[in-house]
């Protein structure tokens, strides 16, 4: 009888937090995707005279019906000298 009413307990919590990972995983995910190639344009600014000029674009690989992870990034480094 304990363990029916734990597992009563978790399903009215799981409903709301999977809606919610839902909801935000794509928000987030885009974030992180952003936040990286922004630290690829910064770091480049910052020191293309040692690095030489780094370009970095976002670019979907797939269609996103075949997963919601279709997106790629691509960064191309040109030699300063």
């Amino acid at each position: 009888m304990h363990f029916a009413c734990l597992l009563a307990l978790w399903q009215d919590f799981v409903g709301p937090f999977w809606s919610l990972r839902a909801v935000l995983a794509p928000v987030l995910e885009s974030y992180i995707l952003l936040d990286r190639l922004l630290y690829l344009e910064e770091h480049t600014q910052n020191n293309s005279s040692t690095t030489g000029q780094i370009t970095a674009e976002l670019v979907p690989l797939f269609e996103p019906s075949v997963s919601p992870r279709n997106m790629v990034i691509i960064a191309c480094r040109q030699d300063p000298h």
